[in-house]
């Protein structure tokens, strides 16, 4: 999937970085970027303002959700009587479909 900036090969790529080889990646940001070395480049330099270990980015259209029939994938109410997950509960404020 292509972004709408004007050039038919800009992607954007989710940046994910952790402070320690024993840290989870955690999600950081995004970039735009035309391919995955420029990609490298870009998260890099934006996202300098703490001493990351290790970096990775990873294109956007890469990802593929779960659960679509169940929040926060759909935009009507809640889902039907016996089919929300433990995770729809549990979930912390800021995650997900607004309260």
């Amino acid at each position: 999937m292509t972004m709408a900036t004007g050039l038919s090969d800009e992607r954007i790529y989710e940046v994910f970085a952790r402070k320690n080889r024993v840290d989870r990646f955690e999600h950081v940001g995004t970039v735009t970027a035309p391919n995955p070395d420029l990609a490298r480049v870009y998260a890099w330099q934006t996202y300098d303002e703490a001493k990351w270990f290790e970096m990775a980015v990873a294109p956007r259209d890469s990802f593929y959700a779960v659960n679509l029939t169940q929040r926060p994938f759909t935009l009507g109410g809640p889902p039907p009587v016996g089919e929300g997950s433990a995770a729809d509960s549990d979930s912390p404020p800021g995650y997900g479909t607004p309260a």
